[in-house]
């Protein structure tokens, strides 16, 4: 299965949006068992976490919202990563958003982080003060 992002239109049909919505919620219906949430700024491994902490996870179900409230320092641009920890194999990518430094006085910005191989999608919402 592709990526939306690397989708051409014609793949897309008449309803582009409609057809990314549907894909979205296909792949959150085919992944319900819960994340073992961590948070970090690209570095693999909960040791690294900037969320829930250094050496932590947070479960975390489908449908259900956290509120981090980190700050990160960064300049020019600044990955953000999530993760699924797993205590007997490699921790999986949930997905990841890119913060410019551009974005700054927009306002709070939402940015999907998803993993079609994890089947996972998460609304990442931030702003750049």
């Amino acid at each position: 299965m592709q990526q939306p992002a690397n989708l051409l239109p014609s793949q897309l049909g008449s309803n582009p949006l409609g057809a990314v919505a549907n894909l979205i919620a296909a792949i959150d219906r085919a992944q319900a068992n819960p994340d073992d949430l961590y948070i970090t700024k690209g570095a693999k491994g909960n040791e690294n976490a900037i969320w829930p902490g250094p050496g932590r996870n947070e479960l975390t179900y489908r449908d259900q919202t956290k509120t981090p409230n980190v700050a990160v320092p960064f300049y020019g641009s600044q990955n953000i990563s999530l993760w699924d920890y797993d205590s007997g194999s490699s921790d999986d990518l949930l997905g990841s958003i890119t913060m410019k430094e551009e974005e700054r006085g927009l306002g709070v910005l939402a940015k999907v982080a998803f993993s079609v191989q994890e089947g996972s999608v998460y609304y990442v919402f931030y702003r750049v003060d």
